[in-house]
């Protein structure tokens, strides 16, 4: 006898099939943002890494030269000036690389040291001052290797006048615009001993984006190799005048020609470049004089007078007169001011 049941066909209906992949998408859109999180976060841990071995790099050389090195050689703020990356190069694994450039800096006293070269110059049969520098660039930079800021010649908007860029750049106060490896006639590079506050009250390195937005985000990052000709020596320090993150709203192609940030309503100044920044959410990292690397948060407390330095411009090497009780970002940077920042 035949059934008079006839089965139901399985499967799913275009109504539950719509439920389901709307469901996922759900989950997809709040994992996504835990996932890009964990991302940076190992992002982050790489890049304090890289600037940990900066410090270490550095703290080599003064235990060999007796001093920290140079901002610039063969004098700070000439034209070609090699920076403080390539002369510590020997303790970051890269002596080969080192004895390619010829910096000639060797140890105190240096004689006959040469100048930075063009990015076209070939050493050992290859385009050096191009090539990525890894031990210099952030993880969470994903911009270009090569900086369109510090052409040579300035300006330029041709690719092979670009040097390869940095994220890392050094703490002027202490990494010094230094014209002799001795202390007769000043400037001259800095002795540990002159970093009086105490070196874990004291900022040796901090990070520098590199972003192009030219209205709100812009950020020009840093040169591996030193000072390019007629550029800003923003390729090579940062300095505290401006709040971490604070962005270069300029839209000139040129790495020292700047509008003031218009919402702090001050006097103009050319400091934008100079500004600490990263692509980590909410701060950016510095190493201090000690081998630590601290994240700091960009509402630390600073000295509105800093965004122009009193008055006195974009310098980071005069008296100390934006320090002082509270003003925790500016009193990390100067060595000597005599108001250590202890726990912030």
């Amino acid at each position: 006898m035949s059934s008079s049941f006839r089965t139901r066909a399985s499967g799913f209906t275009l109504v539950e099939l719509l439920v389901v992949i709307a469901i996922i998408g759900v989950l997809v859109a709040l994992l996504l943002p835990a996932v890009q999180a964990a991302r940076e976060s190992a992002r982050r841990t790489q890049c304090a890494n890289k600037l940990k071995q900066l410090t270490l790099a550095v703290m080599n050389y003064v235990d060999a030269a007796g001093v920290y090195p140079p901002q610039g050689l063969p004098t700070h703020g000439t034209p070609n000036a090699w920076g403080w990356g390539p002369m510590v190069f020997p303790y970051i694994e890269l002596p080969a690389m080192y004895q390619s450039l010829q910096v000639n800096t060797r140890m105190p006293p240096a004689t006959n040291v040469g100048t930075l070269p063009t990015p076209q110059t070939a050493f050992s049969g290859g385009i050096l001052l191009q090539q990525r520098v890894d031990a210099f660039v952030c993880p969470s930079d994903a911009n270009t290797v090569l900086n369109q800021f510090f052409a040579n010649p300035r300006a330029s908007s041709n690719n092979a006048d670009r040097y390869s860029k940095s994220n890392y750049l050094c703490n002027q106060q202490v990494i010094a615009a230094a014209n002799a490896f001795n202390k007769l006639p000043p400037p001259a590079c800095t002795r540990l001993a002159e970093v009086t506050d105490g070196t874990s009250n004291v900022l040796l390195l901090g990070e520098r984006a590199m972003r192009v937005n030219p209205v709100q985000k812009r950020s020009v990052g840093g040169v591996v190799w030193g000072l390019p000709t007629n550029n800003s020596d923003s390729a090579q320090c940062f300095h505290p005048n401006f709040p971490i993150n604070t962005p270069d709203p300029s839209d000139d192609f040129r790495a020292n020609s700047y509008t003031q940030y218009a919402s702090l309503a001050r006097t103009p100044s050319n400091c934008n470049a100079h500004v600490a920044t990263s692509n980590h959410p909410s701060g950016a990292q510095f190493a201090l004089c000690d081998g630590s690397v601290r994240f700091i948060n960009q509402n630390i407390a600073s000295n509105p007078i800093a965004y122009n330095n009193g008055g006195s411009g974009c310098t980071s090497t005069g008296d100390p007169i934006v320090t002082g009780p509270g003003f925790i970002y500016q009193n990390l940077y100067w060595m000597n001011d005599g108001f250590p920042a202890g726990d912030f």
